[in-house]
C-alpha cells in the first residue's frame, strides 16, 4: 500500500450506486474539495441521495460511453454482481475504482478519515477491516479538536512569512518545530 492525497476538485468522479452508502460515498467526495464535477449514477435513488445529488443524478447505469468520462468511480450500495461488472467496466477504461466492501474489486481503499480544515488524518487497514479503522480513528479524534485547523492555518502564515524571509528549507523546519514545541501542541 502507499497512502497519497489527491486534490480531486478538479477529477471527474462518478458515484455509482444507491441508498444509504452511495450517499455516504457523495458526501466523502464532497468533502474532499469535489462538487461540480461529480455524477451521481443511481437507476433508483431514494428520496436522500437524489436529494443531495441534485442536478448530478443520473437515474441510469453508466455505460461504457459514460465511464471513459471519469477518474475515479465510487461503487457502492448495489449488488455484488452489479458492482464487479461496473468495476470491470471501469478498469477497462483506466478509472480508478472503489467498491465498498468488496475488497477484490478495489485499485484503492477509503481510509476512516479525521478532518479539520486542511488537516487530514487518515487510517487504514487496507480494507481488511474498517470497523478496526473507525475505532482507531474514534480513539485519535479527540486529541485533534477543531482547533487543529486554526493551527494548521497558522503554520501556513508562518512558513510562508519564513519564506519570504529568504529561510532555507531547513531553517523553516527548525523554525516550525521550535513553534510547535513552544505552543505545546503535542505535548
Amino acid at each position: 500500500m502507499l497512502p497519497l492525497m489527491m486534490d480531486i476538485a478538479t477529477v471527474p468522479v462518478a458515484v455509482i450506486g444507491q441508498g444509504s452508502k452511495a450517499l455516504m460515498r457523495l458526501e466523502q467526495v464532497e468533502a474532499a474539495g469535489a462538487h461540480d464535477n461529480i455524477k451521481v449514477f443511481a437507476k433508483e435513488a431514494d428520496d436522500a441521495l437524489a436529494a443531495a445529488a441534485g442536478e448530478r443524478l443520473i437515474r441510469d447505469w453508466p455505460g461504457a460511453a459514460r465511464m471513459g468520462e471519469f477518474r475515479i468511480a465510487f461503487i457502492a450500495g448495489i449488488d455484488e454482481s452489479l458492482a464487479r461488472e461496473f468495476a470491470t467496466l471501469a478498469r477497462r477504461h483506466r478509472v480508478l475504482v472503489n467498491v465498498e466492501d468488496l475488497r477484490p474489486f478495489c485499485d484503492f481503499f477509503m481510509p476512516s478519515l479525521i478532518r479539520r480544515g486542511d488537516l487530514l488524518i487518515a487510517v487504514s487497514t487496507a480494507g481488511k477491516s474498517p470497523a478496526l479503522g473507525q475505532r482507531i480513528r474514534e480513539a485519535i479524534s479527540g486529541r485533534f479538536g477543531v482547533e487543529w485547523a486554526a493551527r494548521l492555518d497558522e503554520m501556513a502564515r508562518l512558513r510562508e512569512a519564513w519564506r519570504r524571509d529568504g529561510h532555507d528549507p531547513a531553517s523553516v523546519r527548525r523554525l516550525s518545530e521550535k513553534h510547535i514545541t513552544e505552543q505545546e501542541w503535542l505535548t
